[in-house]
C-alpha cells in the first residue's frame, strides 16, 4: 500500500528539518506513541498502540534512516511486530522538505507500507482509512509543534 501526503507548516525549512530529524521530537506527534528509544542518530525503536478495525495492536518496531540530504530529504526504513502476533509491517518511507517562503515550509512523504498476518485480512478500505486518520492526526500534530 502507498500512502503519500503534502502540506505545509508555518516554519523555516531548517526548523523543520531538525525537527523531523530528532525521534525524540517527532515521536510524540506520531497518534499511540507509547515509547521512544534512541539506539543512535540513525536507529530508534518504538512502541505505538493503535486499532485497527476491531483488533487493537501495539507494534513494537524498529526504525532506521538511510539517506540523509539536510535539510531536504530523508529515507526510513521501518519494521514491527504486533506484540500479540496480529502482524507485521514493514515500511520505507521518504520524506521531502522544500523552502516555499522564509517561514512557509512544504512537506510531502511517500510511504511504501507491507502488511502481514491477521492485519493483512482487514483489506486495503479499512487499511487505508485507519492509515488516512492517523496520518492526519500526526499532521496536526506536527504542525501545532512546528508552528509554536
Amino acid at each position: 500500500m502507498i500512502v503519500e501526503e503534502t502540506f505545509t507548516v508555518n516554519a523555516p525549512a531548517q526548523k523543520v528539518w531538525d525537527f523531523i530529524i530528532n525521534p525524540e521530537l517527532i515521536g510524540p506527534c506520531v497518534p499511540g506513541l507509547e515509547k521512544i528509544d534512541v539506539i543512535d542518530e540513525n536507529t530508534y525503536d518504538t512502541v505505538v498502540k493503535v486499532k485497527v478495525g476491531f483488533i487493537k495492536v501495539k507494534m513494537n518496531t524498529r526504525t532506521v534512516i538511510t539517506e540523509k540530504d539536510p535539510p531536504h530529504h530523508m529515507k526510513t526504513v521501518s519494521d514491527g511486530r504486533d506484540a500479540l502476533k496480529a502482524g507485521e509491517v514493514h515500511q520505507e518511507m521518504t520524506v521531502d522538505i522544500k523552502e516555499q517562503s522564509e517561514n512557509t515550509t512544504e512537506i510531502s512523504y511517500k510511504a511504501d507500507v507491507r502488511i502481514t498476518g491477521k492485519l493483512a485480512t482487514f483489506g486495503e478500505k479499512i487499511m487505508r482509512s485507519t492509515t488516512k486518520k492517523l496520518s492526519d492526526q500526526f499532521i496536526k500534530n506536527l504542525k501545532q509543534k512546528l508552528e509554536e
